[in-house]
């Protein structure tokens, strides 16, 4: 099953600042190192359908909690914003309503192995 990009990191995949993204999920993290991740938006087209964007090849994995990631510029900018609390600001916008900062969350890094070709 394809990755989902919200339209920030779409923007920053195709433009190649970002190098990972992070995502919450119930229970551990199902990627592994090595794995194969397709990469998908629905951000990238006019027509708001999602497509592939890359094939990725995972090459690491962190887990930590939402306190700890605003705190951290460095993986902050890996996932191609300038600093921790922007970083926060987004995911609080992904999750809103929500408790954020006990929540925990994986760090998925990866290499890009091949990227759609553009149109």
């Amino acid at each position: 099953m394809p990755m989902s990009l919200t339209r920030f990191e779409t923007g920053k995949i195709l433009e190649g600042s970002a190098m990972s993204v992070t995502r919450r999920y119930d229970g551990p993290c199902p990627h592994e190192m090595g794995a194969k991740l397709v990469l998908s938006s629905r951000h990238s087209t006019s027509d708001d359908k999602d497509v592939i964007l890359a094939n990725a090849e995972v090459t690491g994995i962190e887990a930590s909690t939402v306190e700890q990631r605003k705190k951290d510029t460095k993986q902050a900018i890996m996932d191609g914003f300038d600093d921790g609390k922007a970083w926060y600001r987004h995911f609080v916008q992904m999750h809103t309503g929500e408790e954020h900062d006990n929540v925990q969350v994986h760090r998925i890094q990866f290499r890009i192995d091949k990227m759609r070709e553009k149109k």
